[in-house]
């Protein structure tokens, strides 16, 4: 290679490394102003949000006007400087036609039943299905095939310490079908069978 050829190539180099740094800086120019527009958008997402909550508190506002305004109308204000209107306030307040409801411990403690009362209700009737499904696997299980009714009258023989609903025992049965603990019998819709 001779010397020409050797600065040819330098110049061709030179004239690329030229052309990479506008690509660069042209590049950086173009991030620059894409990140200017996408400050620009943000913003202008944030000026949108800021403009419904004002919104939105000027409705509050109105309606807080619209129901002080009624207020004012249905109660007169009475200037407590003043003996008549206070005498004629205690008279309105104070008389004996008047009644207070007062809530009695009583009431309380029956508020607070109630809600003890269904959540032990729930837990009582989540044991009792659990109950319901393990005796109906026992029989099942010494038994492999019973009949609908069969099954029903075995399962409330064997729970002594409650009486389920018949319907009850048939969700119960119908889960554990679900569950793949029994069958239906193919030659008998009535007729369950074991699962194991």
């Amino acid at each position: 290679m001779d010397s020409r050829g050797a600065t040819e190539i330098l110049d061709a180099a030179n004239r690329n490394v030229a052309t990479a740094r506008k690509w660069v800086t042209s590049s950086e120019d173009s991030l620059a102003r894409a990140r200017k527009r996408l400050a620009e958008s943000e913003l202008m997402a944030e000026v949108g949000q800021c403009e419904r909550q004002v919104s939105e508190a000027k409705d509050n506002l109105k309606e807080a006007q619209q129901y002080l305004g009624g207020v004012e109308k249905r109660h007169e204000v009475i200037d407590v400087d003043n003996d008549e209107s206070l005498q004629k306030l205690k008279k309105q307040r104070f008389s004996s036609n008047m009644r207070i409801p007062v809530a009695t411990l009583e009431q309380s403690r029956n508020k607070n039943r109630v809600e003890e009362d269904r959540s032990v209700a729930i837990r009582v009737e989540e044991d009792r299905s659990v109950a319901i499904e393990a005796c109906i696997v026992r029989i099942m299980k010494e038994r492999k095939t019973l009949a609908h009714q069969q099954l029903i009258a075995e399962v409330l023989s064997r729970l002594a310490f409650f009486k389920p609903q018949p319907r009850v025992i048939k969700k119960r049965i119908e889960a554990l079908i679900d569950r793949e603990y029994l069958e239906r019998s193919q030659d008998n819709s009535q007729q369950y069978n074991y699962l194991p």
